[in-house]
């Protein structure tokens, strides 16, 4: 009896372990580019890229030598390359359109800014472990609802 029951209970525990919900990326104009937007009839695509960086400011140095001259100089400057995520909206025939959201109903947000500022992150099994992904234009910060547009996004390393 003690098998049979766990046997009906163990689908529902390895279950609520992958719960997934969504993820809700917030931009403004400052933090990712649109490439591409293609409008037809029945399509329209949009592509974006979030371009990552330390995005550190060099660190100067400022001396003055023996005879009284100014000496300036840079400590640190990366040289350093860094990948980017590659975003993609598609909606053909209206079956993917943008709709509208209040941000403080959604769990899942993070800024785009944030995702260029993060470091050590596994990018692939990030995404993997959210059902879908938005993607919510947030220049008019002054409005209670902002629209959503669900996304594919691919993290693009360097080499």
């Amino acid at each position: 009896m003690k098998y049979i029951i766990l046997i009906l209970l163990l689908p529902l525990l390895t279950n609520s372990q992958t719960i997934k919900k969504d993820l809700y990326i917030t931009y403004n104009d400052c933090w990712i580019q649109k490439g591409v937007e293609i409008e037809l009839d029945t399509l329209r695509y949009e592509g974006y890229s979030i371009r990552l960086s330390k995005r550190q400011n060099p660190e100067f140095t400022l001396k003055v030598d023996n005879s009284g001259k100014l000496i300036k100089g840079m400590k640190y400057l990366s040289g350093k390359t860094y990948g980017s995520y590659e975003i993609s909206y598609k909606n053909v025939n209206k079956n993917n359109p943008p709709f509208k959201i209040d941000l403080d109903t959604i769990i899942n947000r993070v800024s785009a800014q944030r995702l260029i500022y993060t470091v050590d992150l596994d990018y692939d099994s990030f995404f993997e472990s959210f059902r879908n992904i938005y993607l919510v234009n947030f220049n008019n910060k002054n409005e209670n609802f902002h629209q959503a547009k669900k996304i594919k996004i691919k993290f693009i390393g360097t080499l």
